[in-house]
């Protein structure tokens, strides 16, 4: 078997990252898939029995590429200043990759969704849930529920990032510092 082209995957990539945020993850079909990618329906599935397998594999190089790539370079990091880079990373990523977002909050939400996928999901969850309660054993962030602290971070970062993606205001260390200490002031202790 022949190896897969690394463009034709892009192009499937490409095509299901736009068709998504024109239509919807359900919306999508293998053939509007192939008619976006200009590749035949045949070619595709070469490439993805299904669409499941695809938008599966498609979160699964975001999710690697993206929130999960961070998290060895910052362990190591004090609480403040971990939670700070991972803000400003989430942040760049929202921002600069706003069809990614719109396409992996869609698919977290969708039928399609693998155990593996929601394994990738629940990684990055895990991490932010032990860095909140080492903060809050450090006495440096309230006892909440950590639940409650995590929807405040990323719904703030969510709407932030769409907001600035929609005003196209870019985003800028003040804007980052900023948000974060508004953040950082509603979670310490």
């Amino acid at each position: 078997m022949k190896p897969k082209d690394e463009k034709k995957l892009q192009a499937i990539f490409n095509a299901t990252l736009s068709l998504t945020g024109q239509e919807g993850i359900v919306g999508l079909t293998m053939s509007k898939i192939a008619k976006t990618a200009k590749i035949g329906i045949g070619t595709l599935y070469v490439y993805f029995e299904s669409k499941e397998e695809l938008v599966n594999e498609l979160y699964r190089q975001l999710k690697t590429g993206g929130t999960l790539s961070m998290i060895d370079d910052l362990k190591a990091l004090p609480v403040k200043p971990q939670l700070l880079e991972v803000w400003k990373r989430t942040l760049q990523y929202r921002v600069e990759n706003h069809a990614q977002m719109v396409f992996m909050e869609q698919f977290l939400n969708s039928p399609f969704i693998s155990e593996e996928s929601r394994g990738l999901s629940y990684q990055f969850t895990a991490y932010l849930t032990d860095l909140l309660e080492t903060g809050q054993q450090q006495m440096i962030i309230k006892q909440a529920d950590e639940a409650i602290l995590m929807n405040l971070l990323s719904g703030y970062s969510r709407q932030l990032a769409a907001h600035l993606v929609d005003t196209k205001t870019p985003l800028t260390e003040k804007v980052i510092n900023e948000s974060f200490s508004l953040c950082w002031d509603a979670i310490k202790s």
